[in-house]
């Protein structure tokens, strides 16, 4: 059997952004169709995570040089 192996390091969370109680994890999500991009983004918005959305691969590239993302989809 497999030991799955944790990486995850809690002092991740204590650097997050808290707001109202939530750690707020930024996420970029990289789409090119605009109501895609838009629909994905309120959910993730109104879910507690700080959203931002990309319609092209060099608008994403611009972005993660002006933020630091925590997850890009």
């Amino acid at each position: 059997m497999l030991k799955r192996k944790q990486n995850f390091n809690i002092s991740v969370l204590l650097k997050r952004k808290i707001i109202g109680g939530k750690a707020m994890f930024k996420i970029l999500v990289v789409e090119d169709d605009r109501e895609m991009n838009k629909t994905v983004c309120t959910f993730l918005n109104n879910s507690g995570y700080e959203a931002t959305g990309c319609l092209s691969a060099n608008e994403a590239y611009d972005a993660m040089y002006e933020t630091v993302f925590d997850l890009i989809v």
